[in-house]
């Protein structure tokens, strides 16, 4: 099993309030403002810069694949039954409990379900990507996926005029996404090897360029009608370089203690702000916005943390006695539930 890494919970967390930004809005500090076009304006920079929604979920991509391979890097067998048991068991319960609680509330989720569909997919490919590393290496497989990517948004049908990411749908926004999650292996290979240490300068650098480039993404799809879809593939490939510096300072710089506790339920935030956010909009239709805002984070907040503690902590748990069982890691050799898998050169 792999090592924790220090600060990807930390990021985890921000990206996911970063999402929660995207769907409620950031704190409405312009609210209070006449809505003038100057302000208008700078309301605008404001939230390109503070809820680059789609963006976020490209660094969850990347950060999702280099955790599951950091686990595999050097293993020169998967046990599959081992794999896919805790890998379904650990994402799919909280997002079936979310599932049925939408469907009995009739709330539509579809901004975030493509996204956790996406992630089941790709853990379902990973033996075969694995398999395909060993015999090809990562960057044959990463240039494949992004020429599927593109070949996908140049022909595949999608809603006429859509500029968001995930406009091809459940089941073709995966092979969009695919090369963000493959940049996270070939990632998790990097970072294996010794490596330069980063200075704090250096790294608030690469924060700061990283929060440019997104901004500029969310600019050019609402000022100009540049898709997400043709620009946060080539933004995930700034993440993978970002990512290995902001993995290398955690080493030498610990992370705030307490963004790594909160970024323990990230995903039971992702999974159930927006449920929490549409109720309380619509509870609380026509009172003012700055109150409706701040009651809707504070319980999105607290509903979350609940949600983790009675439903996504326990799947951790049950996964890991699910495949506790020596019967799950046996060899191909010895059972066909696993891959025999040679480490590359």
């Amino acid at each position: 099993m792999n090592k924790k890494i220090d600060g990807l919970d930390s990021l985890r967390f921000l990206c996911a309030l970063t999402v929660v930004f995207a769907h409620i809005g950031p704190p409405p500090i312009f609210s209070f403002f006449e809505q003038t076009n100057a302000i208008k304006l700078i309301q605008g920079v404001y939230n390109n810069l503070l809820a680059p929604g789609s963006p976020a979920v490209i660094v969850f991509f990347v950060i999702s694949g280099f955790c599951i391979h950091s686990a595999y890097v050097k293993a020169q067998k998967i046990a599959l039954a081992k794999y896919y048991s805790r890998r379904y068991v650990r994402i799919g319960l909280p997002v079936l409990t979310v599932v049925v609680v939408i469907n009995l509330l009739g709330i539509n989720l579809d901004a975030i379900l493509w996204s956790l569909i996406a992630e089941i997919c790709y853990y379902t490919v990973y033996p075969l990507l694995l398999a395909a590393r060993n015999r090809f290496g990562w960057l044959p497989i990463l240039g494949v996926s992004y020429a599927l990517a593109y070949l996908t948004i140049l022909v595949a049908p999608h809603s006429p005029g859509s500029i968001y990411y995930h406009s091809f749908g459940f089941w073709l926004s995966p092979i969009i996404g695919l090369p963000c999650w493959i940049l996270g292996c070939l990632l998790a290979e990097k970072v294996s090897q010794p490596q330069e240490s980063v200075s704090r300068t250096a790294i608030w650098g690469w924060r700061l360029a990283l929060l440019t480039l997104s901004f500029s993404c969310m600019t050019l799809m609402f000022q100009l009608g540049v898709a997400q879809y043709w620009t946060l593939d080539l933004f995930a490939i700034v993440v993978f370089f970002w990512l290995g510096r902001e993995i290398n300072y955690a080493r030498r710089v610990k992370p705030n203690p307490r963004l790594e506790e909160w970024g323990s339920w990230s995903y039971s935030l992702y999974l159930c702000h927006l449920v929490v956010a549409k109720l309380i909009a619509q509870s609380l239709f026509g009172w003012s916005e700055s109150l409706v805002w701040l009651i809707s984070i504070v319980l999105i907040l607290v509903f979350s943390y609940s949600f983790y503690l009675a439903v996504e902590r326990p799947a951790h748990v049950l996964a890991k006695k699910l495949t506790a069982s020596k019967s799950m890691s046996r060899p191909f050799s010895k059972d066909l539930v696993a891959y025999s898998l040679k480490e590359r050169g």
